[in-house]
C-alpha cells in the first residue's frame, strides 16, 4: 500500500525549492524534477515517513534559556539523480567502456551539487516548507 510520506503542500514546496536551487526552467520541470516516484517497494521511504509522522507531534526544539519552543516539521521523500548528473558526462562515458578502473572524482561537479542542495534545504528550513511561487529567489537575511 502506498503511504503518503509528506503533505502535498510540503512536497510542492520541496519541488519549488529544488527548481530554484538547481535552476530548472519551468518548461523542463515535469521531466527534470519528479519527486516521490520511488522504485517499486520503497519500503525505506514509507517506513521513515510513517515514523516521522508519528513522532512529529513530539518534535520540538527548546531554547537553552527554556524560554521558547520551536515545533519541528518532519517528512520523508525520495529524490534520485541521474548518474550523468552525479558523476558528470565524461565520467559516465568512462564507466560505460570496458575496463576495470573507476574515473577520478569530479570534485567541482560534487561541489556544484552540494551547494545547490544546501540552497534548496536552506529555503525549506527558513520558510517552514512554504516557498512562495515567484520566479526569483533572494537569500534570507541572517539575524
Amino acid at each position: 500500500t502506498d503511504v503518503p510520506t509528506m503533505s502535498g503542500e510540503m512536497l510542492r514546496a520541496t519541488r519549488r525549492a529544488f527548481k530554484r536551487a538547481f535552476g530548472v526552467p519551468e518548461a523542463e520541470l515535469a521531466s527534470a524534477l519528479e519527486l516521490n516516484q520511488p522504485y517499486l517497494g520503497a519500503y525505506e521511504v514509507q517506513k521513515i515517513g510513517r515514523d516521522l509522522r508519528r513522532l512529529e507531534e513530539r518534535g520540538i526544539v527548546r531554547h537553552e534559556t527554556n524560554e521558547g519552543l520551536l515545533r519541528v516539521r518532519t517528512a520523508a521523500y525520495q529524490a534520485e539523480f541521474l548518474r550523468e548528473f552525479l558523476l558528470g558526462t565524461e565520467n559516465v562515458k568512462h564507466i560505460q567502456q570496458p575496463g576495470d578502473d573507476w574515473p577520478e572524482v569530479d570534485d567541482a561537479n560534487i561541489e556544484r551539487i552540494v551547494s545547490r542542495l544546501v540552497v534548496a534545504y536552506e529555503m525549506l528550513r527558513r520558510w517552514d516548507f512554504v516557498i512562495q511561487q515567484t520566479t526569483e529567489y533572494t537569500a534570507p537575511r541572517f539575524r
